[in-house]
């Protein structure tokens, strides 16, 4: 993922210059959110119900995907028809091209969740590799073989984005059959009721996450255009790499603590402590990568190195409360979770929009940080409250931590 994104990003740079690139990063943010928003936390439902009853995989898949579907088509419409105020320089057609993927995109993401819910690690990332792989054979067919634009990327994109959609609802279905769970393709009212009260407290705090991520980039968009965006874009996209461990890592802990929530404290606990460590080598190790930026993307990008150094500090702490905060998603997510994310992102929106129409960037990224210390220090407060655990206890990994921590990415491996 982090490859192919790097060699896209790069192509599309050099080949379409910034603007176009600062387009593109607009319209990727705003169909991400929009995915996340329009999902309704149908996703993550499905993982905590499905993830001791396999019974319910099949009524579970048509519940998320006929209701989650719907609401993406309505999202998409709303944002393509208000797209003036949305994405502002972006052309109504071009929009209209990136955020008609959303629907498929979403089939893609909840089939994935649910392979994840049943344990089915490979499956989930081979999903991901197929997806993935179109980010960097798009560009490299639409940009230099074919000498094509910004259009014909995202037409590529579209068709690729429906035909990973309609592989995986295939794979799904195989898979259903295959296991033979009594299972029969219709929903079911009942489950969905009781999926949707979860859902919605997940909804609100996943669209909260999501949301805070990303709406840096639309607000800078707004204000300074979107060469200024590409470059944030950029250094966002290098600090976004360096989140994907505990991003894995929080997708292997929802279905175990979900599965055995009688021991998710301590497991969430030394998961968090293996997070700590492994994300504060990586960041140290990113500091010195980040003055390539300019060298691959172009001089025009000469700013992204001080941005990378802005967000770091904001990304290790994001990390470890990200590994914390599935203690609450896998035991029923109280409802004062989704309210801390919701009162840090307005907190997140007010400073954008107070600094980046005079500091720009910049200010951007150290909203960013402040914000995502601010998230870590409320969950690291509830959290202890609920295991007892210590700063300590989530922050720093012990001798038998150390012998153990290969096997922290392999489910099911660590005692």
């Amino acid at each position: 993922m982090a490859a192919n994104s790097v060699i896209a990003g790069i192509l599309v740079a050099r080949l379409l210059g910034p603007e176009s690139f600062g387009i593109l990063i607009v319209l990727n943010v705003t169909v991400s959110t929009a995915i996340q928003l329009s999902s309704m936390g149908l996703p993550t439902a499905n993982t905590y119900f499905t993830a001791g009853n396999r019974e319910l995989l099949a009524p579970a898949a048509v519940n998320g995907l006929l209701f989650a579907l719907i609401g993406s088509s309505v999202f998409t419409l709303a944002i393509w028809v208000g797209s003036s105020y949305f994405l502002p320089g972006v052309p109504l057609s071009v929009a209209a091209i990136g955020l008609f993927s959303i629907p498929f995109q979403l089939t893609t993401l909840i089939v994935s969740n649910l392979f994840l819910a049943q344990g089915e690690i490979k499956r989930s990332n081979y999903i991901d590799l197929l997806n993935q792989s179109f980010v960097v054979i798009n560009p490299v067919i639409a940009l230099v073989i074919f000498g094509g634009g910004l259009v014909l990327l995202l037409s590529m994109n579209l068709v690729a984005a429906a035909g990973v959609s309609l592989a995986t609802s295939v794979l799904l279905y195989r898979y259903i059959a295959a296991e033979d769970l009594g299972a029969r393709w219709r929903g079911d009212l009942g489950l969905l009721k009781k999926m949707l009260v979860y859902a919605l407290k997940g909804h609100v705090f996943w669209a909260a996450t999501m949301v805070m991520l990303r709406i840096d980039v639309v607000i800078l968009n707004s204000f300074r255009g979107p060469v200024e965006a590409a470059v944030y874009g950029v250094a966002t996209q290098y600090t976004l790499f360096l989140m994907l461990l505990p991003n894995v890592v929080a997708n292997l802990m929802l279905q175990r603590v979900a599965s055995s929530p009688e021991k998710a404290g301590e497991f969430s606990s030394m998961a968090a402590r293996h997070v700590a460590l492994s994300l504060f080598i990586a960041c140290l190790l990113s500091i010195p990568g980040a003055y390539l930026l300019p060298l691959a993307y172009g001089p025009e990008f000469i700013g992204a190195p001080a941005l990378v150094w802005i967000l770091l500090p904001g990304v290790f702490f994001w990390g470890v409360q990200l590994t914390m905060v599935q203690y609450f998603v896998g035991t029923g997510l109280p409802i004062v979770i989704p309210a801390l994310w919701v009162a840090t992102l307005a907190i997140n929106i007010l400073l954008n929009l107070a600094f980046i129409p005079r500091f720009g960037a910049e200010a951007s990224a150290a909203a960013s940080t402040v914000c995502y210390f601010l998230i870590f220090v409320a969950i690291f407060i509830y959290f202890r409250k609920d295991t007892g655990s210590s700063l300590r206890d989530i922050l720093i990994c012990d001798a038998d931590d150390l012998r153990n921590l290969r096997g922290i990415l392999r489910i099911g491996k660590v005692s």
